[in-house]
């Protein structure tokens, strides 16, 4: 074998043994590639899940916290209350609860109940940034001068009405 003939044999082997290495780690990025894409969809379907249990966990734990406080209120009436000014429009379904059959006819001092639950007051908060638009109406319910109900203290409880 000639001496040119040997370099170009070693050129050869030098250049299919040079291809082969590349398409080894052509292969392996793409590889790379195809596990970086599977593990992005794996973690964001981890996230996706995480948050609909998050979510889920919210909601339950509000149930919760509301099925705890529910419970029967009873408020004792006043002179020139009416149904409709304490309850709006759920009025005929107190009224139903309490055997009320004409409205019109309430008696002060008679106590009357409803379902409801107790909220305690934060530090700074009134009727309206808890109620916004119930807000005269319970306020009413608790003994409060609407008008005049700004002085509520941290820490104090609160009926509010569970009439859908």
């Amino acid at each position: 074998m000639k001496k040119s003939s040997f370099v170009i044999l070693l050129i050869t082997i030098f250049l299919i043994a040079g291809l082969a290495l590349a398409f080894n780690y052509k292969k392996q990025a793409i590889q790379s590639q195809q596990t970086i894409a599977l593990m992005k969809q794996q973690l964001q379907t981890k996230n996706s899940r995480l948050a609909l249990k998050n979510r889920q966990i919210a909601q339950l734990s509000q149930k919760l916290e509301t099925a705890e406080n529910r419970r029967i209120l009873s408020y004792k009436l006043e002179s020139g209350d009416t149904l409709y000014e304490l309850f709006g429009s759920s009025w005929q379904k107190v009224a139903k609860m309490n055997n009320i059959k004409r409205a019109e006819n309430l008696q002060a001092g008679k106590t009357i109940y409803f379902p409801g639950y107790l909220i305690r007051v934060n530090k700074g908060q009134n009727f309206y940034c808890l109620f916004k638009q119930n807000w005269q109406r319970i306020a009413r319910l608790n003994g409060f001068d609407p008008w005049q109900a700004k002085n509520l203290r941290a820490g104090q409880p609160l009926m509010v009405p569970y009439i859908t």
